[in-house]
């Protein structure tokens, strides 16, 4: 765990401190940092994104709770100030070994899970293998995986080799986010 040096895109995001005060943190998980926020102090929340946000979309969270909670903010790998290596591992499982990685990095227990989107499936598979470390969560503006059917944009970014170019070279989920304001992007 290091606290920000020379991050890639810091320049992109300078614009935004005002709105996003915190001190960026980083974790190692092999193929890249996992970037993270850890404010204040008590019990902890730890918040997980949705897909193709990142923890900026928590910020006013991440002030408010900070006073009375230790809010924990992680951006998944690929999104936010986290790496984005191109031969790295971006399956749902992947991202699941990199929150074991960071909640056992800082013996994290007794958590409250705030998560949306992505980031609640990533979160409830966690729980779902760490029953022991959580005391509750919170779902908002997601899904749930059973029976139910991928939308074949989601079926797509499957594909191994396809995956990859959709999102992160052809901007497949976020292109259109540009037109609902900067309060999104």
């Amino acid at each position: 765990m290091r606290e920000a040096e020379n991050i890639p895109g810091k320049e992109a995001v300078e614009p935004f401190r005002k709105l996003f005060p915190f001190k960026s943190r980083y974790l190692d998980v092999g193929k890249g940092r996992l970037h993270y926020v850890d404010e204040g102090k008590g019990p902890v929340l730890l918040l997980m994104h949705a897909c193709p946000m990142w923890s900026f979309s928590f910020r006013r969270i991440i002030a408010e709770f900070s006073r009375r909670y230790r809010v924990i903010a992680v951006d998944q790998m690929g999104f936010g100030l986290s790496d984005k290596p191109e031969n790295c591992d971006y399956r749902l499982e992947a991202h699941i070994d990199n929150l074991e990685k960071l909640v056992e990095e800082l013996d994290l227990k007794n958590l409250v899970l705030i998560m949306q989107g992505r980031g609640a499936t990533i979160g409830i598979a966690f729980a779902i293998h760490h029953p022991n470390l959580i005391r509750g969560f919170v779902v908002f503006n997601s899904m749930a995986f059973s029976d139910y059917s991928l939308p074949l944009r989601l079926q797509l970014c499957r594909v191994w080799w396809l995956g990859a170019k959709l999102v992160l070279g052809l901007n497949f989920f976020s292109r259109d986010l540009k037109k609902l304001g900067p309060e999104i992007a």
